[in-house]
C-alpha cells in the first residue's frame, strides 16, 4: 500500500510496459494472464512490476514486486507479495533428493517489506515478512516420504531483520559496469504454535567488468543458510524457472535444496 501510494504521483510519467501471458502445461492445461511494469521516466529505482494468471483447472499466481526512492535517494523502500496455488515438483532435502520426483499443489501467501536509509555508501534498514504455506493435492514417488520433512504439511511465519546493501552498478536492470553486495539477517518468530522459528542469513554479491564497448563480464556469488527447524518450503533452493530464485540456470527451481547454499 505504501509503495502504490508512493508511485500516484509520478504515475502519468511513468514507462509503462504490459505483455499477455499465455502457455500451456500438462498439469496445468492453458493458463492465461498479463504482466505489467511500471517504471519512472527520470530514476529507473522508482518500479513496480507484477505478473498474474489463471489456469483452467483453477490454479492461479499472483506476484507484486515495488520499489522506490525518496529524500534524493538517501531513503529506499521495497515490497513483495506473492498469493497463488500452483502445481509443482517434489523433490527431497539434500541427499535426499534424486531424479525420482512425485508432485504436489503449493498453497502460498507471503510478503516481505524493507526501509533502508543510505549512510555514507551503504543503506542499511529493518526487514518486515510474512507467510503461510500449505501442501495440497500431494502424490509423493515411491522412495519419498514427506511426512519427515519439517512442516511439509503446512507451515507459518513471521520474522524481523535487518539488511546492509551497497550498489554501485550503472544502471540496475541494464548493467555494464559496477558491483553489487545485499546482505540480510532475519529472526522469524514463534507467536504461536502455529508458526515455525528459526533464523537466515543471505548474501548476494554481483560483479561486472566491461571489457569492450558492448561486452562486459559478469559474475556473481550467492550464500544462504538457515536454522534446523526451517520449514520445507523455505529452505534455500535454486533454479531458473519463473517464480523462483532465478540463479543457477539450466536447473529446475525445486531440485536441490538444503539448509545451506551457496553458487
Amino acid at each position: 500500500i505504501i509503495l502504490a501510494t508512493m508511485y500516484l504521483s509520478p504515475i502519468i510519467l511513468a514507462k509503462t510496459t504490459i505483455v499477455p501471458v499465455i502457455f500451456y502445461t500438462p498439469e496445468t492445461s492453458v493458463a492465461m494472464g498479463g504482466a505489467l511494469t511500471l517504471q519512472s521516466k527520470q530514476n529507473p529505482l522508482k518500479r513496480l512490476s507484477g505478473i498474474t494468471f489463471v489456469t483452467l483447472k483453477g490454479q492461479y499466481q499472483l506476484a507484486l514486486t515495488g520499489q522506490t526512492t525518496w529524500s534524493k535517494d538517501k531513503w529506499r523502500a521495497e515490497a513483495e507479495l506473492r498469493f497463488a496455488k500452483f502445481p509443482d515438483r517434489l523433490y527431497g532435502i539434500g541427499s535426499e533428493s534424486s531424479a525420482d520426483y512425485g508432485t504436489y499443489t503449493q498453497s502460498q501467501l507471503s510478503s516481505k517489506s524493507t526501509l533502508q536509509r543510505k549512510l555514507g555508501s551503504w543503506f542499511i534498514g529493518p526487514i518486515i515478512q510474512a507467510g503461510h504455506f500449505k501442501s495440497l493435492k500431494v502424490k509423493p514417488a515411491a522412495s519419498q516420504n514427506p511426512a519427515l520433512w519439517p512442516s511439509f504439511d503446512k507451515a507459518s511465519f513471521m520474522g524481523v531483520g535487518f539488511g546492509i546493501l551497497q550498489d554501485r552498478r550503472d544502471h540496475p536492470f541494464d548493467t555494464r559496469s559496477g558491483h553489487y553486495i545485499h546482505m540480510t539477517f532475519i529472526q522469524n518468530i514463534k507467536i504461536s504454535d502455529a508458526f515455525s522459528k528459526y533464523s537466515e542469513f543471505m548474501m548476494d554479491s554481483r560483479l561486472y567488468i566491461p571489457i569492450l564497448p558492448k561486452i562486459s563480464w559478469a559474475s556473481s556469488a550467492m550464500f544462504q543458510i538457515k536454522s534446523k527447524d526451517t520449514p520445507y518450503h523455505t529452505l534455500p533452493r535454486f533454479g531458473d524457472q519463473p517464480g523462483g530464485s532465478r540463479i543457477m540456470r539450466g536447473y529446475y527451481n525445486e531440485r536441490f535444496r538444503d539448509k545451506v547454499l551457496f553458487c
